[in-house]
């Protein structure tokens, strides 16, 4: 769908989405309700067979089986749903929206920075440590969805858990499209945080990918990111 004119009004109106997966109905509803009030659509990735969040927080649900990492389920919610987003971020159900501005404020900000939608924009206003290193909960413009890695997927899909964060940075850096935002916070509520969330039993079990995706990583540079090369406007699917 393309990005909609209000005739009442001369700027655009995106259609902006967050887009996880989950297996947390308790924090995927109180995420969804933070997300939804700021003006996104949202979109939830579950195991086939389990709860669903609320459907009045939830404009999509799309169930699995089985799962096959984080990275392989963006890819697939980027797929469905496709052309309806000139935006759509990702994160975990941990993270909350930018409270400053809306998303339609936000979304007119990237496209006059980048009019093609071929961008990958990052708040790093929370001051976790590392922030400036990945891109852990990402706004992906409709041009990159459509034309990044050979018009592939938007995010490399062999990492299970980690370390696909900093890929996106390093080749949104390397390909000039990379815009950190100091100025806007999506507060990460990390168990890893003074203070922060118990770790959940699904982070713990995620521990066991960490050499895996970390080898993928370290190859994959040493390489310069085989197949980061996005094709043409006119040739992104």
């Amino acid at each position: 769908m393309d990005t909609i004119w209000d005739e009442t009004n001369p700027k655009p109106v995106y259609s902006c989405w967050y887009a996880i997966p989950t297996c947390n109905t308790k924090r995927a509803n109180e995420v969804f309700e933070k997300w939804k009030a700021q003006g996104y659509k949202t979109c939830a990735l579950i195991d086939k067979g389990k709860p669903e969040p609320d459907p009045k927080l939830t404009d999509r649900v799309i169930a699995v089986e089985p799962y096959e990492g984080y990275y392989k389920a963006f890819n697939l919610m980027a797929k469905m749903i496709g052309g309806e987003a000139d935006v759509i971020i990702t994160g975990g159900d941990d993270i909350s929206p930018v409270m400053e501005k809306t998303a339609q404020e936000i979304a007119l900000e990237c496209f006059q920075k980048f009019p093609d939608g071929f961008f990958v924009m990052q708040p790093t206003g929370d001051d976790m440590p590392g922030v400036h290193n990945i891109c852990a909960s990402p706004w992906f413009g409709k041009g990159w969805i459509k034309r990044a890695y050979q018009g592939m997927h938007p995010v490399w899909p062999d990492y299970v858990a980690f370390y696909g964060d900093e890929e996106l940075k390093e080749v949104a850096w390397r390909l000039k499209v990379l815009w950190q935002r100091d100025d806007l916070v999506q507060y990460h509520h990390h168990w890893a945080r003074r203070g922060g969330p118990a770790k959940t039993d699904y982070q713990a079990a995620n521990d066991k990918w960490w050499d895996h995706d970390k080898a993928i990583f370290v190859k994959r540079k040493s390489q310069n990111f085989p197949k980061m090369w996005p094709v043409p406007p006119e040739t992104g699917k």
